[in-house]
């Protein structure tokens, strides 16, 4: 095979040439817990990868870190060049998140400011003054600026020390803090640089609100663990560049359960979108020199991408795909992205995989789209789906049978091998 399948179920394989087809390949799939997302839509879609003479780059955002561990061999042997970010244990991974290696502007900063700061997914559920936010992101700025012209080689965990350091003490009418020199320093060379334009802004509080300030993204800051600052400082940041040329995957491992690293993941996924939308904008076609498909195997807890509706509308001219974003339900969406966000989604994504579920409002979205009863839709039997394809009927068909395709039993049998080894060593 010369180009990779759409492989969505049994008798439910597609051309997945957005040239020939008229289509992206976005897929959202919809499925209770196991009802079998991971094992008949990403694992297929990791082999398809690695069967084909043109493969497309991957980006695969996972919660479960044994399928990082089965499939990386495999890439390497492919000559893949193969990234590892791991938040959950960021010893295991060969790379490390570092924000700034991706700062290029003030405008940058700005963004990245803004996005540490709203990480927080309490933020959407509360109506506190958005003075706070700003004035957050002001002081983040001022410390990420001053970073940049301040040091060599500068990592976000140099922010994060620069931040520890920060003493805020009342002085007269206004504010003394432990980094007035710091910024006196800067100003005398850059009198209208940003740093001292977030400084300045930040210093016009009032003693108690800067404090609370400073409380405020101490709380923000917590995901930055004392294991992924040491990664920043010893690892190589991914260059996406680098990626974006030449035959790549990229695995990222975040945890269900520790959700401060759901924040940090957002961050960097959303980050790592806006670098590949910029880099196929600075290319001559206009798209990546290599296709990239995005795979989420748990949408609702690996990471929330930031203006996702608006990134599914542009993605097929950039040549970026969202081939999998995996939920248990549309409620999940709607949750994350809002009532319009949700429905934007679901319409920029031609083809959809719903694989079962007791979730009364999608089955009802779903049961008047097919003009079928409600009962037909919640009772659908265990291993049954339906796939709807834009342009086409939807399709009743059974989840891919991958257990029986001779490649995966291959790999699954040398990797429950090696694994029975490794627990034997322990």
């Amino acid at each position: 095979m010369s180009t990779e399948r759409i492989i969505l179920g049994n008798n439910c394989i597609f051309n997945g040439n957005p040239k020939e087809t008229g289509l992206n390949r976005n897929v959202l799939v919809v499925g209770g817990t196991g009802s079998g997302k991971t094992v008949s839509f990403v694992e297929p879609a990791l082999i398809e990868t690695l069967r084909v003479t043109r493969p497309h780059n991957k980006i695969v955002i996972l919660t479960k870190r044994e399928l990082a561990n089965k499939y990386i061999p495999l890439y390497k042997d492919a000559g893949f060049s193969v990234y590892d970010l791991d938040f959950s244990n960021p010893e295991n991974g060969n790379c490390c998140y570092n924000p700034l290696a991706y700062m290029k502007s003030d405008e940058d900063i700005s963004d990245l400011s803004h996005a540490i700061v709203m990480a927080n997914d309490r933020k959407e559920h509360t109506n506190a003054d958005p003075f706070w936010d700003d004035s957050s992101e002001q002081l983040q700025g001022a410390e990420i600026a001053a970073t940049l012209m301040i040091k060599d080689k500068a990592t976000y965990a140099d922010v994060l020390d620069l931040h520890s350091s920060l003493k805020i003490e009342e002085s007269g009418c206004g504010i003394t803090t432990s980094l007035d020199s710091v910024f006196r320093r800067i100003e005398r060379t850059a009198p209208d640089c940003y740093a001292i334009n977030c400084w300045k802004t930040f210093k016009e509080a009032a003693p108690r609100t800067a404090k609370s300030i400073y409380v405020s993204m101490n709380s923000t800051l917590r995901a930055f663990t004392a294991s992924i600052r040491n990664s920043m400082r010893t690892k190589p940041s991914v260059d996406f560049g680098k990626f974006a040329d030449e035959k790549s995957i990229l695995f990222i491992t975040t945890s269900p359960v520790k959700k401060a690293l759901h924040s940090l993941a957002n961050i960097f996924v959303s980050q790592a979108i806006s670098e590949l939308f910029s880099i196929a904008d600075e290319s001559v076609s206009g798209t990546l020199p290599i296709p990239t498909d995005i795979i989420f195997d748990d949408f609702a807890t690996g990471a929330k991408v930031a203006d996702m509706p608006e990134k599914l509308s542009i993605c097929r001219a950039k040549g970026i795909a969202f081939l999998g974003l995996l939920l248990q339900s549309e409620l999940q969406l709607r949750r994350m992205y809002g009532e319009f966000g949700a429905a934007e989604i679901i319409d920029n994504c031609d083809h959809y995989v719903f694989m079962g579920g007791n979730n009364y409002e999608t089955a009802r979205a779903l049961s008047l789209k097919l003009n079928v009863p409600l009962e037909d839709i919640l009772y659908l039997p265990v291993g049954h789906i339906i796939v709807f394809r834009r342009g086409q009927k939807p399709m009743f068909s059974t989840r891919y049978d991958v257990y029986h395709d001779e490649f995966y039993k291959k790999i699954t049998k040398e990797w429950e091998y090696k694994s029975s080894q490794r627990s034997r060593e322990r």
